[in-house]
């Protein structure tokens, strides 16, 4: 579905996958379920990484600093990234008791809410939390994927503008 949703941010509807470089590898199983970024070596000719990241999974703190360190050692940190957080339909928070004074909050107990407050203070507009499955925020997520690949384009080709027309940001 995302790949579906990608190429209808591209002009034209064509495949920008090439150069976005989605490999499932990393803790995925034999689908692709639970996978991240592997070692590729097209990783130089990615414009756009989009990171998908299964908000529903227990660690997926740790998963996203095991792609963060990939990233550094293939020398792609550069490149500008989308963080998508994916399947907001099914995270769960672990219960929190307010009364139990000894109990320490962590990060586990924190609301959907709370996570999109954290993440987008530090990412501003290069996060986005979605449910692919429900559809949810899947217009915003081809918006701003159409509105990066346009600013990729637009500074590389500052003339052309019939593939990307203004007033579409």
């Amino acid at each position: 579905l995302l790949q579906q949703l990608v190429r209808g941010a591209t002009p034209r509807g064509k495949d920008g996958l090439d150069r976005l470089g989605y490999v499932p590898a990393i803790g995925g199983d034999e689908h692709g379920h639970g996978g991240g970024l592997a070692k590729t070596p097209r990783r130089q000719t990615q414009d756009l990484l989009l990171h998908v990241v299964d908000i529903s999974h227990p660690n997926f703190e740790e998963q996203i600093q095991s792609v963060n360190k990939i990233l550094v050692e293939i020398k792609s940190m550069d490149k500008p990234t989308m963080i998508v957080f994916n399947k907001i339909d099914a995270y769960q928070a672990e219960p929190w008791d307010n009364a139990d004074l000894m109990a320490e909050r962590t990060s586990k107990h924190y609301s959907l809410e709370e996570w999109e407050n954290t993440w987008m203070h530090q990412a501003n507009d290069r996060v986005i939390f979605i449910s692919a499955l429900n559809k949810e925020n899947l217009n915003v997520f081809r918006e701003r994927v159409y509105n990066e690949t346009r600013k990729i384009h637009v500074s590389r080709f500052p003339y052309n503008h019939f593939l990307y027309p203004k007033g579409l940001d």
